[in-house]
């Protein structure tokens, strides 16, 4: 749950754009936004380097959960230090960012739209016992990042919740850190 938190941060923070192209497309794959992006002129203008994502849940409700253990995850959620990683200048160059990436022919945008400094996108993804949709909606430039996610799965682990992410750009990427 939390790396799923944690890829729409920092797709988010790879999700920039120059100016005034856009991208709107409705029931799409990431492969059909990867190349909307790159034929609209949809580059990412993040500065590669390190950076920090903060994931602060502000719902979270998974049934069946005692509500200690709800509380609990969202002590845990607002006391959780940042995760850094290093942005390579490869990654900061993909046109849409990591939302666009790897394409494994499950998953599916219902929405995607990103212009102007702002995201917009519902992306869905089937599983073997259930599914998971996300959205998320921010604003972003080069050195940061603020957005909402919600995400609810269904299935054998089914929850719902509903995170604030912040990313920021914290300077040149550490000696031996690996890029994402």
């Amino acid at each position: 749950m939390r790396n799923i938190v944690l890829m729409a941060g920092l797709g988010l923070a790879l999700a920039g754009c120059k100016s005034e192209p856009s991208v709107s497309l409705t029931n799409a794959s990431p492969e059909e936004v990867a190349k909307q992006a790159s034929a609209a002129g949809v580059v990412s203008q993040i500065r590669p380097g390190q950076w920090e994502t903060r994931v602060e849940l502000v719902e979270f409700d998974m049934p069946g959960m005692a509500p200690e253990m709800k509380a609990e995850a969202m002590k845990k959620s607002r006391e959780a230090s940042a995760h850094s990683y290093c942005v390579s200048e490869a990654d900061a160059k993909k046109p849409g960012g990591l939302f666009t990436g790897k394409d494994d022919g499950k998953c599916t945008y219902s929405k995607f739209e990103m212009s102007g400094g702002k995201l917009d996108m519902t992306l869905s993804c089937p599983g073997r016992t259930g599914g998971m949709t996300m959205h998320v909606a921010g604003t972003f430039d080069a050195e940061a990042v603020t957005a909402t996610s919600e995400m609810e799965t269904s299935g054998a682990f089914a929850m719902k919740m509903k995170a604030n992410v912040t990313s920021r750009r914290t300077g040149e990427c550490k000696a031996g850190a690996a890029a994402k």
